[in-house]
């Protein structure tokens, strides 16, 4: 969004510029004298240009008014380790790498993230204070009172700091002419809005009209054709169920993807990457414990140490997941006999397994072959999960295979866990698992790993 003003936006690149050069100052003086050589001047300009860029490219100086903060680091951070990737491609490609102290360079590539991100919040605080004020504020109205228009309303109310004031209501209902709603009057027809906004200077206008509403929006959109006010268009697609909204233009043709997974080819590697080096990890630490269960296991009954099931990964297909096997028989499941508190089924060890999750360890095998993730949501049985995709089939249960499933996942733990036949829980967990598909990113995932560790791998619903 363009309306926060060329200056605020110029101010950004400065203060991002400024920042990456004067963590360089600061290394300069306080190690020249040391071993840990800081970044010369060259590299520091040329770091400054590929941020820039990268930024551009991340969409790290789009939407600065109207984008959430966490939304703001996730973009800046992957610039910067984009800038970070290509400096060190470009060392390796013109041997200047030993120039530099690794020390030195990872210090400085550390403190300048943390700068960038700090400079970003500072300028966000310095502008929600001009707005209290009553300055960088921008007036709008909205073409169209109904359901979609009060919404947006809403929208701004709640977000007050976004500094945008809603003058007006336009509606071509004659009973909502010369109405309040909200505080907000409905000023008149659509046709009145173009001199409204010319006598107002009106910075932003909003088209709330609905979708089959063709030819009236391409007739108001004339109206404004003489008129520098900004026209933003807010599709009623709130009608249909989202998951990962997304906006973009095929040789000028806009689409907009209404269920589209988050993990693209970058976010998809980043996710790729987190599961192989801490899987990886992961499994050399449980290794040993993996090795006495599976003693006691073979020791305490006989079949298989392990039971192997299919559930469905990514995009519905078909995996093996692996589990220790913790009863007597192995059964296929059913949806309406699962295990139960007590259950004769389950062995001794088994149930100190399944009560502690221990007994899914070898899922990190099917992590590090790429079928499962460290996070995500839990995969079913089979025929569970072909039970509940056709019981929730409209609360969009098929989504639940946009990303890969996970060992742990959000709906575990928030208490969604263990296997219990109740569909009201289920859903819970669904309503969880899309929550999680919808706002994915790797700082959530550590965030789930971190609750994992931290709240324990035992759970009173699991038996």
């Amino acid at each position: 969004m363009n309306h926060l003003g060329t200056n605020a936006s110029l101010i950004t690149r400065i203060t991002d510029g400024l920042a990456i050069a004067g963590l360089a100052v600061v290394d300069l003086w306080f190690l020249e004298r040391g071993t840990l050589a800081p970044p010369s001047f060259s590299v520091v300009l040329l770091s400054i240009m590929l941020f820039w860029v990268f930024t551009e490219l991340w969409g790290g100086y789009q939407d600065l008014r109207i984008r959430p903060f966490w939304v703001e680091v996730r973009r800046i951070s992957a610039a910067w380790l984009s800038t970070g990737l290509t400096l060190l491609v470009l060392g390796w490609i013109f041997k200047l790498t030993a120039a530099y102290s690794r020390q030195g360079m990872a210090l400085w590539f550390l403190l300048t993230l943390f700068l960038l991100l700090v400079g970003r919040y500072s300028i966000r605080q310095i502008l929600k204070a001009l707005r209290r004020k009553g300055k960088n504020r921008r007036r709008a109205v909205i073409i169209g009172a109904g359901q979609l228009g009060q919404r947006w309303l809403r929208t701004l109310h709640r977000h007050s700091h976004l500094g945008i004031d809603v003058l007006a209501f336009f509606d071509d209902a004659p009973e909502l002419c010369n109405t309040l709603i909200e505080g907000i009057p409905v000023q008149g027809s659509t046709e009145a809005a173009a001199q409204f906004v010319a006598e107002k200077k009106v910075d932003l206008v909003y088209l709330a009209l609905p979708l089959r509403a063709e030819e009236r929006l391409r007739q108001i959109m004339q109206q404004f054709h003489d008129s520098t006010a900004t026209v933003y268009l807010l599709p009623n697609i709130f009608v249909f169920e989202l998951l990962n909204l997304r906006l973009f233009q095929v040789d000028g043709v806009p689409l907009i993807a209404l269920s589209e997974s988050p993990l693209t080819t970058y976010n998809a590697l980043m996710k790729r990457l987190e599961d192989l080096i801490l899987g990886t990890i992961a499994l050399l630490i449980f290794s040993p414990v993996m090795l006495l269960i599976a003693v006691l296991v073979k020791l305490e009954s006989q079949g298989s140490v392990f039971f192997i099931q299919d559930r469905y990964g990514l995009n519905g297909e078909k995996i093996r997941v692996w589990k220790f096997r913790t009863m007597r028989i192995c059964d296929k499941g059913d949806p309406r006999n699962p295990v139960q508190q007590s259950d004769q089924r389950v062995t001794r060890i088994g149930r100190i397994l399944r009560k502690t999750s221990l007994d899914e360890l070898p899922q990190l095998f099917n992590v590090i072959k790429g079928e499962m993730s460290l996070v995500g949501p839990r995969p079913h049985a089979v025929t569970f999960d072909q039970y509940y995709r056709d019981y929730l089939r409209e609360k969009c249960y098929i989504w639940r295979y946009q990303v890969k499933p996970g060992i742990t996942g959000w709906a575990q733990v928030n208490g969604w866990r263990g296997d219990r036949g109740s569909l009201e829980e289920i859903e819970k967990r669904l309503e969880c698992d899309l929550f999680y598909i919808r706002n994915w990113s790797l700082s959530l995932d550590f965030y789930i790993l971190w609750l994992t560790i931290w709240r324990g791998f035992t759970h009173k619903n699991a038996y």
